[in-house]
């Protein structure tokens, strides 16, 4: 098999993702295996990989781009797969799977990575109008993050204020992420001076580093 598709963790498998999404394949198509088949997750793979022609080098990728066919890639992270496509032609690929243009508006890309962990990777504009592929927490879970400090807070207990936030240092450090962090902090230090509890700012830590990871698993071949 020519291509990697299985990510080794998190941060490889976000960080394809966006490598790709940045580089044309701004289509998507989110499919979540069934724990129950875990047994046979390589043989669903391979099935998702041949019913889309994904298995090519980057040779004939090239030449089905001048051609103006679309190229497709599938990654997976545990049970979590995604299908990626460029522009072009779709004629020739299945046609029931729905894909979502990560370019028009709510067409972000929704990564259900556990109960409590929802991140978007979304398409944002920079100040010279170019635009860039970042990764955010799901409006749901910022949400549910904030309602937790507020209740951290409201308990008046400083060691779980504390605790609460620095869950948030495990996110990995794309430039929506931390932005979310530093509003998430600037309330926690709002509501904490408006409850008199004297919070220590140097123990709220906020992760600014987003460090490049090997994403694949060993044992398959590079495309």
């Amino acid at each position: 098999m020519k291509l990697k598709y299985l990510c080794k963790d998190l941060k490889g498998f976000l960080q394809q993702t966006v490598y790709l999404m940045g580089r044309g394949y701004y289509y998507h198509c989110i499919i979540m295996l069934p724990e129950k088949k875990r047994d046979r997750f390589e043989s669903i793979d391979k099935k998702l990989i041949d019913k889309y022609v994904a298995d090519i080098s980057k040779y004939q990728r090239a030449r089905q781009k001048v051609k103006k066919q679309a190229n497709i890639y599938y990654l997976r992270l545990e049970n979590l797969a995604v299908l990626l496509h460029t522009e072009g032609d779709m004629s020739k690929y299945p046609s029931d799977d729905s894909f979502k243009d990560i370019r028009v508006k709510n067409g972000k890309l929704t990564l259900p990575i556990s109960q409590y962990t929802l991140l978007d990777v979304v398409l944002v504009k920079e100040k010279d109008d170019r635009s860039k592929v970042t990764v955010k927490m799901s409006p749901a879970m910022y949400k549910g993050i904030k309602n937790s400090l507020m209740d951290c807070v409201l308990s008046n207990k400083l060691g779980l204020v504390y605790a609460e936030f620095n869950k948030l240092y495990g996110l990995p450090g794309y430039a929506g992420i931390i932005k979310q962090v530093n509003d998430l902090y600037e309330f926690t230090l709002k509501q904490c001076a408006k409850h008199q509890l004297p919070v220590n700012k140097n123990k709220l830590h906020i992760n600014t580093c987003k460090t490049t990871s090997k994403v694949f698993k060993e044992g398959l071949s590079t495309l």
